[in-house]
């Protein structure tokens, strides 16, 4: 056992208690801002980025980031009386929050108005802002080389860009001080600036403008021209090397103008007179930024950014629990701000007593021994590596660590052709593994290969999603890899694929679809079709040649393979699949759910670090009074019934069960009393119970609970209920027929909304996996709701 490492357990107590004491954390550290000031001096530089995305996925939810950064930046400039520009400019943590505040809030509005300026700006490869006399000789020799007509006169070259680079400034500035932008700007923002220009007329009044001007620029608008594609804008193409340095000129002369600083690089002198003749500009547009148009004569400016409550619509359990693991584990893992706390509060501060009521942080060592995200480190929620997904009727997955061409030609391969002739490709997304992508230059030239052999005529692309989970990283390193191919082809290999077919999508390949429809034409993006039932693939290809594998033919949505070990040591395969109250056990023989364990009764979650075993243990007593429709653990021994061991495939399997149980248990507990997740229903076939779990209907057998059938919450394209409330249909999208559901033994009504909140749930999920996660999926950054 000790090879395995240390226990790590959590129990059921401290789980339900978890929302309470995170909520009194985040209370007391908006009693006295003092507090969150002291922990954050102790954050190591490495560090700022995250804990300052950290700040604002916690204290967003309470209206309190705005007092913060005022909280902060008083700090600051009392701190920096001496060099306070520089300061502000700099890279400390405040700055690291408005930056990643401002980007929150005013994504759209960037959007809106900025974007169809950077589209065109990025659209015109030919144009050139460059005037470094040292990269235009560089360009003109180059040009030279390759035979190339090139201008003889550099200098009348460089003088002519610089007159473009002052009107595309110019444009780009009056736009940007025009009353229309002012007037859109988000509220947080013009109060971040206010308290800005407040702070500056105490402890630097001289430089006002230029502090507030820059905080804008800077944090704000800047971020945006130099990099579109992270906010949305540009999003179709790889911005070229060319495009990217007009950009950045663009944005240091403006940059320069709103700092009211001029140039001394000798190339950027000439553009000294942009900023003296703007100067006018740029103070009446701070003026108006800070100035509030809804505050009356004796009122505080922008009152209502500095009121600490919840947003509208938020519930405190609707907090970010990863968020709150990270910011417990800020908080204990850094023993000064316990004695710096106790030394300015004294022994009985109710912040230090709760620190110690705390105690160590459960996801730190969750996370660090399965390889997954470092809290301190940066990452994401999602995780690292990529959780395997097993089928029911068998797992024909290539074994990780062997041979990389056989594991390539597992994952993309060319297979028998169409019925009308077409070559046909093949992905089986679910063989992807985090080692082929760290091989990168071995993927995309197994991909070239079988793409190129192919592309001379048209051909079609079945990409297959069964069982196939992606994490966040994972998302990010196959969007690194898309925007390479995308470069390395040739436009007859885009052309000539006429059709794009994603078989069993879900959730989890929503995003993969708006990430191929980003990087394709309008043309192509039409190509692209969902395919809810593999069986559509039958009226394209003769089924005996549809190359998919029978794991995919026997989809079930997601769920983990793991061995049970009872207590006799007795080893039976079983698929975990997840209800929003309830793990199933599945046999994935006889496909039948053979109990049910509620998370209500969860008192223990336990297992090693170096372990693939997970164990649970259960309240004794509690689940027989819920009286579910599904069959109990009757035969089973009371040490079974109170005691579940799992032996799982791998470790990335069991941190990734572990991540699902808190997120299907703990998250989200509102929607766990939501509505009843079973019903008993008559169909054609003849009496059914529905069992809903998180992302289908298990259609069972009413007396052995054998699964006759799964439908995909991503495959049901209505749900629509007959007045009498007698009958309810479900149109699917695979195929013209409607489902009829007889409702004589259960409450029609209660089943349509019960159906309906499952169905907008799923699709609200997919819309803002997509919506606030481009960026992350797109390019590696976040640009989402949740930084």
């Amino acid at each position: 056992d000790e090879d395995m490492g240390k226990e790590l357990s959590w129990r059921g107590n401290a789980m339900r208690s978890t929302t309470d004491s995170y909520l009194r954390l985040v209370e007391l550290f908006q009693k006295d801002f003092s507090r969150l000031s002291l922990l954050l001096k102790l954050v190591e530089s490495k560090n700022l980025n995250t804990t300052a995305n950290l700040m604002v996925n916690v204290f967003h939810n309470f209206n309190s980031v705005v007092p913060i950064i005022e909280h902060l930046s008083e700090e600051e400039f009392k701190q920096s009386s001496k060099n306070v520009g520089a300061s502000m400019r700099g890279n400390t943590i405040v700055n690291k929050i408005e930056g990643a505040f401002v980007r929150v809030v005013g994504l759209s509005f960037l959007q809106q108005q900025l974007g169809s300026l950077l589209v065109d700006l990025c659209a015109d490869d030919k144009l050139s802002f460059e005037i470094d006399p040292v990269r235009v000789e560089s360009e003109l020799s180059a040009m030279r080389a390759r035979g190339e007509d090139a201008p003889i006169d550099s200098q009348a070259l460089i003088a002519s860009r610089q007159k473009m680079l002052r009107q595309a400034a110019q444009s780009l500035l009056d736009h940007i001080t025009a009353n229309e932008f002012i007037e859109g700007m988000p509220r947080p923002i013009r109060a971040i600036a206010e308290a800005t220009g407040r702070l500056a007329r105490l402890y630097a009044p001289s430089i006002e403008t230029s502090i507030v001007g820059g905080f804008i620029m800077l944090r704000f608008v800047s971020p945006c021209i130099v990099i579109p594609e992270n906010f949305g804008i540009a999003t179709n193409r790889v911005v070229p090397k060319a495009v990217r340095r007009n950009l950045v000129l663009l944005t240091k002369v403006l940059q320069a103008a709103s700092n009211q600083s001029l140039f001394t690089e000798q190339y950027m002198v000439p553009l000294n007179s942009f900023i003296l003749d703007n100067q006018p500009r740029v103070e009446a547009f701070v003026r108006a930024i800070v100035a509030d148009p809804v505050a009356g004569p004796d009122e505080r400016l922008w009152a209502d950014c500095h009121v600490v409550a919840p947003t509208p619509g938020f519930a405190p359990n609707q907090l970010p629990v990863d968020d709150m693991f990270r910011l417990h584990h800020l908080v204990v893992s850094r023993p000064e701000f316990a004695e710096q706390l106790e030394a300015q509060e004294g022994p009985s501060s109710p912040m230090l007593a709760l620190v110690r009521e705390l105690g160590p942080s459960p996801l730190p060592a969750l996370h660090q021994a399965g390889g997954r995200v470092s809290v301190d480190g940066g990452g994401s929620s999602g995780g690292a590596g990529n959780p395997r997904v097993s089928g029911v009727l068998g797992d024909d997955e290539p074994e990780a660590g062997g041979n990389l061409s056989a594991q390539l030609e597992e994952l993309f391969f060319i297979g028998p052709k169409a019925r009308d002739g077409r070559s046909v490709l093949y992905v089986i997304v679910n063989r992807l593994r985090k080692e082929m992508l760290d091989c990168i230059d071995e993927l995309i030239s197994h991909v070239y290969r079988n793409v190129n052999s192919v592309s001379e005529n048209p051909y079609m692309l079945v990409i297959d999603m069964s069982w196939s989970r992606m994490s966040r990283e994972m998302k990010e390193k196959i969007s690194q890899s898309i925007r390479q191919m995308i470069t390395l082809f040739e436009r007859r290999v885009k052309k000539n694929v006429n059709e794009i077919f994603i078989v069993h999508p879900s959730d989890y390949s929503r995003s993969l679809l708006r990430l191929l429809k980003a990087f394709t034409s309008v043309k192509l993006s039409r190509k692209i079709k969902e395919l809810h039932s593999w069986e559509e693939l039958k009226s394209i290809i003769d089924e005996s040649n549809i190359a998919l594998p029978d794991t995919s033919k026997d989809f079930i949505t997601k769920a983990y393979k793991v061995t049970k070990i009872n207590a006799k040591g007795k080893q039976q395969a079983r698929l975990i699949k997840f209800t929003l109250n309830s793990l199933l056990n599945i046999d994935p023989r006889s496909k039948k759910v053979q109990n049910e364990k509620m998370f209500a009764v969860i008192e223990e979650i336990s297992t090693r670090e170096k372990s693939m075993e997970l164990h649970l243990r259960f309240a004794d007593g509690t689940e027989s009074a819920r009286g579910s429709l599904l069959v109990q653990d009757g035969k089973s021994s009371v040490q079974d019934k109170l005691y579940r061991r799992y032996l799982c495939p791998s470790m990335d399997d069991k941190w990734s069960i572990i991540e699902d149980m808190y997120r299907n248990a703990f998250l989200n507990p509102s929607l766990q009393a939501e509505a009843p997740q079973e019903f008993n229903v008559s169909t054609s076939s003849g009496s059914r119970l529905f069992k809903l779990t998180v992302d289908s209907i298990l259609v069972l057998d009413v007396k052995s609970f054998s699964i006759k059938q799964e439908i995909s919450f991503a495959g049901i394209a209505d749900v629509i209920l007959e007045a009498d409330g007698a009958v309810l249909w479900l149109k699917l999208r695979s195929t013209e027929k409607r489902m009829r559901l007889g409702c004589e033994k259960c409450n029609g009504t209660e089943l349509f909304k019960t159906l309906r909140f499952y169905f907008d749930r799923y699709n609200k999920a997919s819309s803002e996996d997509y919506d606030q996660s481009t960026g992350d999926q797109l390019f590696g950054r976040s640009t989402s709701f949740r930084v």
